[in-house]
C-alpha cells in the first residue's frame, strides 16, 4: 500500500484540463469483466496445437536429427527443424543465433525441432519419437570458465558475425566496452584513500504472469495473422519476416492484452515458429510454452561481477572511480551488448567525479541466454555503485546522505561517456527523500533492539540513488476526428499493462479539446497503426505521447480550418473546449466538434485526420571517451533516491521492510494515478531482487523453472511505500515528461542492503554485497561482523 504525494509542480496540472489528472484506465471495465483477451485466449476453429522440442544438454554437437517418427503420428500436421528454415543468422545486435539449433546445442533448452498436431496428446507423442543423436562437450558455466585460456569456443565463427558498428569481439567474449574520462591514475594519486570492492547479482526471470504465447492464422490472401502479447509488434514482424524469407506485408502482426512483460517480452521468436507451421499446415496453430519452457527459453537479467575502486578525498570528494563490469551473457547476445553498454556508462552514478574509467565484458556461457529485463542493466550496477557509497561513508565516518549530496550530479555536469546532463534532479530527491522520512533523527533508533527479548530485532535506515536514461526510437500516431465528433487514434506501441493507452487518450483529449471518453484508442496493429520501435526502457511515454500530441495537433488545425470556413472568421481566434468551438470572448458564435467533422467529410476533404511522429534524439557523447559500445547517450535523464527501513532478527537473519520512501523525478506526470502504480510495482520487484529471487543452476540445467520455486514477491510481502513525485520538467519531454517504468527499481535493492548493514552496524560488510540478501546470507553477515552488539560510533 501507497501513500502518493504530488506536493511539488502542482501548479503544473492546473494548466490542463485532462493531462496530469489521475484518470481511471480507459480499460479497466474489460480487465475487470474478465473480457480482455490476451495471448492464450485466441483460439480460432479448428486451430492445431504446437509443442517444442527443447535440448536437455547445455553443450553438445547434434550428431544426428531424426524427425520421420515423430511426422506418422497420427493428428500430426507438421514436424520442423532447422532444414526447414530459409534464413541464417539473427540477432538485435550480433547475429549469433538460429531459429532452431543447427549442428550444435549451446545451453538446455535450446529448440531443436517443433510440431504442430490437432491436439496436445498427438503433439507430445509426435515430440517424444524423434530422436536426437548428441555428443556432449565442455560446459561453461561462469564468465571465469569461459575466459580462461585455452577455454572452447562457444561460438567458434563469432568474429565472422554480423554486428553493431564498431563493436569489439574475440574468444568467448561477444562485447568488450570501454568507457572513460581524464586520467584515472592521476586521480588516485591525488587521492587521500583509495577503497574497493567486489560486488555479485544474479540472474533473475521478469516473473510475469501470462506466459508467452502466439496464435498464428492463415488468410486467403496469403497473409498471415499473428497474435501474441509482444512489446515490439514491427520487431516481431520484421524478424519473422527475415527468418522465413517472406515480405513485410506477409506477416501482420497484432498485439493482445499482454499480461506483465518487463523486458521478457522483447524479442523472442516463438512468434516465428508458429508461423513456420502455420504456413506449412494451412492452418491456424497455437503455440503456448509452459511455465518451465517459458523460464528455460526467457532471456532473464544477467548475472554481474563487478568491482569497484574509488578515489576519495578526506572531506568525502569522489576524485577517481576505476570498475571492470563481468556480464554472464548465456549462449547468445539477444540485447546483450546494449544492456552491458547502459551499465557502462551508468555504473559511476549519478555523481560528479572527474577521472573514471570502466572496462565491461560480456560473456558467453552455456546458461540460457540473458536479455532486457526492467533497468536494462542498471539495477546491478546502481546496487554496487550504492553499496560502494556507503562502504565510502563508513570508511570517512561521514553521514551517507551528506556524501552523496557532497557528489551529486548537477547541471551541465558530464558523465564518463562525456554527455552532458540536463534536467539534473538528484538534489531534489535526496532532499524530499531524507525529509520524509527524517533521515537526521534516524539515529535515535537505528540499530537499537526492538520487539521480543533483548537485542533480537534491530531496525536499520539505508539511502540509494538512480540515474537511467529514457529509451529513443521512432513512435508514429494517427488521430482522427469522426463525423459524431468521437476521436480515433491509432499507435503502433503496446500497452504492458502500464496504462499507457489512457496516457495516449488523456493526450488526444487535451489538444482537441474532448472528453475522455470520447477518445478510442487502437494499439500496436502492423497493418493499421503507425511504426513504433519498442514499448520498454521508459520510452512510449517520452515518445508516443508526442507523436501522439503532434498527431492531435495536426487533427486540430484541420478542423479548426473548417470551423473557421462555418464560423467566418480566422481559426487563431477560435479555441475547442469540451466538444465544442467557439470564437475566443464570443462563446455564442461556436459549433460543435462533431458538426466540423461532418462539415469536413462531406465537404469532401475526409475526416480531420492528422499524423505525428517523434523519435528522441540522443546528446551528443565524446566519442575519443568510449570504445566498442553499441549507443553511448540517451535522452531525458531520471533520477531517484529511495530510503529503506527494515527490521532484522539477529538470531535468524530475517529481514522485514517496514517502509520504503521513493522520491522520484518524473518530469510531469501525465497521470499520477497510473504513475503511482508504475512506481510500487517497481519497488516490488526491486525487494525480490534485494532479498529473494534468483535462477540457479546445476551442470547447466536450472533448479527452479517453475513460479513455485522462484521467490517472487506477493501480495504478503507488500510494504509501505512512500510515494513523492518530483516533477522537473525535462525541455524535450512531451509537457516536460520524462520516463518512468524503469526507474523504481533500481535503488531499491542497494537502499535495503544498506538498511541491513546499518541495523547490523556494519556498513563495510562483504556478506552484503551480494544478492540476493537472503535470511542465510544475512546471518553470515551477522556472524561475521566485528563487533554485532556495540552502539554506534
Amino acid at each position: 500500500m501507497g501513500l502518493f504525494q504530488q506536493s511539488l509542480g502542482n501548479e503544473k496540472t492546473m494548466a490542463y484540463r485532462i493531462v496530469g489528472k489521475p484518470i481511471p484506465r480507459i480499460d479497466s471495465a474489460e480487465q475487470v469483466a474478465g473480457e480482455a483477451r490476451f495471448g492464450e485466449d485466441w483460439r480460432p476453429e479448428g486451430c492445431l496445437v504446437a509443442h517444442l522440442l527443447l535440448s536437455p544438454y547445455p553443450h553438445a554437437r547434434i550428431r544426428n536429427l531424426d524427425l520421420s517418427r515423430a511426422r506418422k503420428v497420427p493428428g500430426v500436421l507438421a514436424v520442423v527443424s532447422a532444414g526447414d528454415v530459409p534464413g541464417g543468422r539473427y540477432g538485435r545486435m550480433i547475429r549469433d543465433e538460429t531459429l532452431f539449433a543447427s549442428g550444435r546445442v549451446r545451453y538446455a533448452g535450446e529448440r531443436i525441432a517443433a510440431v504442430a498436431a490437432k491436439n496436445h496428446d498427438a503433439a507430445r507423442e509426435a515430440i517424444s519419437r524423434i530422436r536426437v543423436e548428441y555428443e556432449p562437450l565442455p560446459v561453461l558455466l561462469t564468465p571465469e570458465e569461459a575466459m580462461a585460456e585455452g577455454a572452447v569456443l562457444i561460438h567458434e565463427e563469432l568474429e565472422s558475425y554480423p554486428a553493431f558498428p564498431g563493436s569489439i569481439r574475440y574468444g568467448n567474449v561477444a562485447a568488450r566496452i570501454r568507457v572513460h574520462s581524464g586520467d584515472v591514475e592521476r586521480g588516485f594519486s591525488q587521492a587521500d584513500h583509495i577503497i574497493e570492492d567486489t560486488y555479485h547479482t544474479p540472474r533473475v526471470h521478469q516473473g510475469y504472469l501470462e506466459p508467452r504465447a502466439v496464435v498464428a492464422e492463415p488468410t486467403e490472401n496469403g497473409i498471415t495473422i499473428v497474435r501474441t502479447p509482444t512489446q515490439a509488434a514491427f520487431v516481431v514482424r520484421a524478424l519473422t519476416a527475415e527468418i522465413l524469407k517472406i515480405p513485410l506485408n506477409a506477416v501482420r502482426v497484432i498485439c493482445t492484452h499482454v499480461g506483465g512483460a518487463f523486458g521478457g517480452k522483447s524479442q523472442h521468436l516463438i512468434e516465428a515458429v508458429a508461423v513456420l507451421l502455420s504456413r506449412k499446415t494451412g492452418r491456424s496453430v497455437r503455440l503456448t510454452l509452459t511455465r518451465e519452457e517459458d523460464t528455460l527459453t526467457g532471456n532473464p537479467r544477467h548475472a554481474y561481477s563487478m568491482h569497484f575502486r574509488s578515489g576519495v578525498n578526506n572531506d568525502g570528494r569522489l576524485i577517481a572511480r576505476q570498475v571492470r563490469l563481468v556480464s554472464n551473457n548465456g549462449a547468445y547476445c539477444m540485447s546483450g551488448p546494449a544492456v552491458l553498454g547502459k551499465s557502462s556508462y551508468t555504473c559511476t552514478g549519478p555523481y560528479r567525479i572527474e577521472h573514471t574509467e570502466i572496462e565491461s565484458f560480456l560473456v558467453y556461457t552455456n546458461l540460457p541466454p540473458s536479455g532486457s529485463y526492467r533497468g536494462l542493466g542498471v539495477p546491478q550496477v546502481a546496487f554496487a555503485c550504492e553499496r560502494h557509497m556507503d562502504q565510502i561513508a563508513h570508511k570517512l565516518n561521514i553521514d551517507p546522505l551528506e556524501l552523496r549530496l557532497m557528489n551529486a550530479m548537477r547541471e551541465g555536469d558530464t558523465d564518463p561517456a562525456g554527455t552532458r546532463i540536463q534536467s539534473v534532479s538528484l538534489r531534489e530527491t535526496l532532499e524530499r527523500a531524507s525529509e520524509a522520512i527524517d533521515w537526521q533523527q534516524r539515529d535515535k533508533s537505528a540499530g537499537e533492539p526492538r520487539g521480543p527479548g533483548p537485542d533480537i530485532i534491530r531496525r536499520g535506515f539505508g539511502i540509494a540513488c538512480a540515474r537511467y536514461p529514457t529509451g529513443g526510437g521512432a513512435s508514429g500516431a494517427v488521430v482522427k476526428v469522426n463525423e459524431d465528433g468521437g476521436i480515433a487514434v491509432l499507435a503502433g506501441c503496446s500497452d504492458l499493462g502500464t496504462g499507457a493507452a489512457t496516457l495516449i487518450a488523456q493526450v488526444a483529449a487535451e489538444v482537441l479539446g474532448a472528453e475522455i471518453n470520447a477518445v478510442h484508442v487502437r494499439i500496436a496493429d502492423t497493418e493499421t497503426t503507425p511504426f513504433d520501435a519498442i514499448s520498454a526502457g521508459s520510452r512510449t511515454t517520452f515518445n508516443m505521447c508526442h507523436a501522439v500530441r503532434r498527431a492531435a495537433e495536426d487533427a486540430r488545425d484541420q478542423i479548426l480550418d473548417q470551423a473557421a470556413s462555418m464560423l467566418e472568421t480566422s481559426p487563431e481566434d477560435l479555441e475547442i473546449t469540451s466538444g465544442r468551438i467557439a470564437v475566443r470572448g464570443a462563446p455564442g458564435r461556436s459549433v460543435g466538434l462533431a458538426e466540423a467533422a461532418n462539415a469536413a467529410v462531406w465537404s469532401g476533404e475526409g475526416p480531420p485526420t492528422g499524423r505525428g511522429a517523434y523519435r528522441g534524439v540522443n546528446p551528443p557523447h565524446d566519442p575519443a571517451n568510449v570504445e566498442g559500445h553499441p549507443e553511448p547517450s540517451r535522452p531525458g535523464p531520471e533520477f531517484a533516491t529511495q530510503v529503506a527501513e527494515v527490521d532484522v532478527n539477529m538470531e535468524t537473519g530475517e529481514v522485514r521492510v517496514v517502509r520504503i520512501v521513493s522520491a522520484q523525478d518524473v518530469g510531469f506526470a501525465i497521470n499520477p494515478l497510473s504513475l503511482s502504480g508504475q512506481i510500487e510495482g517497481g519497488i516490488a520487484q526491486g525487494l525480490g531482487f534485494a532479498l529473494a529471487e534468483e535462477l540457479p543452476h546445476e551442470g547447466g540445467h536450472l533448479l527452479n523453472a517453475g513460479f513455485e520455486n522462484m521467490h517472487v514477491p506477493t501480495s504478503l510481502d507488500s510494504v509501505d511505500v512512500v510515494n513523492l513525485i518530483v516533477e522537473c520538467t525535462d525541455t524535450e519531454g512531451p509537457y516536460g515528461a520524462k520516463g518512468a517504468g524503469e526507474v523504481p527499481l533500481i535503488p531499491t535493492a542497494p537502499a535495503v542492503a544498506n538498511a541491513i548493514a546499518d541495523a547490523i552496524r556494519d556498513p563495510g560488510n562483504p556478506y552484503l554485497n551480494r544478492l540476493p540478501l537472503t535470511p542465510e546470507s544475512v546471518f553470515k553477515a551477522i556472524r561475521s561482523s566485528a563487533a554485532p552488539a556495540r552502539n554506534r560510533g
